[in-house]
């Protein structure tokens, strides 16, 4: 064989072999559909799909696979519990803002297309004493960055939920057009606040927005506008709220103290004065009086408080498995501590009461910790194969594929390639590969 030959055959043998993006795309279908969304849209960000009708293809796919997305918009939340659990951007609303980004880049009217047909997203009500509050934020980012003053319009006489209310403000503020056309945005986004209403807990987020709404108003009366109306629209929206059924947290003693007093600075004295306005002022302890609070308390009883106590010692003990061994304990004694340790935390597969199946996912994931700082050689891939699998079984990969993903995250950095593909999960292997090509955990 002559080398010419030989080169050709190579060449011939490297162009029937895959790319390596071409496996990842294979490989999706075995991913929940936010998971496969995302990987389809970093596949398009990273251009590692050349020709555009074959990205805007791409981009169609993730559109589909994120409509099916468990999460309808993002949760935010500034609670201790509520952190323990993100949703890593897997949600139906933020997949399909990060689709139509791209879109725009390879077809700007489709794109636009797209968003009109998106409905502006409106929350569920939530429970009291919930952890977090929904953000319909990031469809307000796409009518923003797609939208003409008419979708403006349509946005901010829209909105019907407190959530709404800071980023359809927002239209009103980025708005670049003629300074009358902004005064029609904040009239019809002020009747909007006026008669928005909503859960206590999603209420309770928007206390801070007269700072917001002042520096608009002052734009306003700056471009020749008009804007006491937005002083108006407030104290109606508070009195609203105040004055209807609130949750027995949300109307402790702490959190009127500060309602009054951010009513007190914010409305009373900055939004009064920066929209002009001779709307009265709010004397929250006589006006803000509720007709009923709905009662709200996590109780445990008896069976759950001794409960969670045998938790809380089997976690704290995890601390000191192999420091509590004699000095003289052989590495086959300090394995079977460890096994023993996994075990008897492997049982313990239903959360305690007050945690949800994220946070105890998460929870048995971190308690484990400690032992990879304990154990070394194979008690450690012990240790490892232990929460790689608690991740391969986990009912979260289909039912809360983001939470999954953030406790895969933290679990990653001790796991070899080897120990991953051990596990025998399609996922894991998926993201594993993701990782190699898209440097994506």
């Amino acid at each position: 064989m002559t080398p010419a030959v030989a080169l050709l055959l190579m060449a011939a043998a490297a162009a029937a072999e895959p790319r390596p993006v071409d496996r990842l795309l294979d490989a999706i279908p075995v991913a929940p559909p936010e998971i496969g969304a995302d990987l389809l849209v970093r596949v398009v960000e990273k251009r590692l799909v050349r020709e555009p009708k074959r990205a805007v293809e791409l981009l169609e796919q993730a559109w589909h696979l994120a409509g099916e997305a468990r999460l309808p918009m993002p949760r935010r939340t500034g609670s201790l519990v509520g952190t323990l659990i993100q949703d890593s951007g897997l949600d139906a609303l933020t997949l399909r803002v990060r689709v139509l980004r791209q879109l725009r880049e390879f077809d700007a009217g489709k794109a636009r297309e797209w968003m009109r047909g998106m409905p502006a997203p409106v929350p569920e009500p939530l429970d009291c004493g919930s952890q977090w509050v929904w953000d319909p934020a990031p469809w307000y980012e796409a009518v923003e960055a797609l939208g003409t003053l008419e979708d403006r319009a349509r946005a901010v006489r829209g909105v019907t939920h407190p959530s709404q209310l800071a980023p359809a403000l927002e239209l009103v503020w980025g708005y670049t057009g003629k300074g009358e056309e902004r005064g029609l945005l904040a009239t019809w986004w002020a009747a909007s606040l006026a008669a928005a209403r909503g859960d206590s807990e999603s209420f309770d987020r928007t206390r801070e927005l007269p700072a917001r709404m002042a520096v608009v108003a002052e734009r306003l009366r700056a471009e020749g506008e008009n804007a006491a109306y937005l002083a108006d629209a407030w104290r109606t929206y508070v009195l609203a709220h105040w004055r209807g059924e609130v949750c027995q947290n949300f109307a402790s003693q702490v959190n009127r103290i500060t309602w009054r007093q951010r009513t007190e600075t914010l409305y009373n004295q900055r939004l009064r004065e920066a929209a002009a306005s001779d709307a009265p002022e709010i004397d929250f302890e006589e006006e803000a009086k509720p007709a009923r609070v709905i009662p709200f308390g996590q109780r445990r009883d008896e069976e759950a408080r001794t409960r969670l106590d045998e938790w809380m010692a089997l976690s704290g003990s995890v601390q000191e498995v192999v420091p509590a061994l004699e000095p003289q304990a052989s590495p086959g004694e300090a394995r079977r501590a460890v096994l023993d340790v996994l075990e008897r935390i492997g049982e313990w597969s239903a959360p305690v009461e007050g945690f949800t199946a994220e946070q105890w996912l998460q929870m048995r994931m971190t308690v484990v910790a400690p032992l990879l700082q304990q154990a070394d050689g194979d008690t450690r891939r012990e240790v490892i194969r232990w929460r790689l699998r608690l991740l391969k079984d986990s009912e979260l990969q289909r039912t809360a594929p983001g939470a999954w993903l953030f406790v895969w995250r933290q679990a990653l950095p001790a796991a070899t390639g080897e120990l991953v593909r051990e596990a025998g999960s399609p996922l894991m292997d998926l993201l594993m590969l993701s990782r190699e090509i898209l440097g994506w955990q």
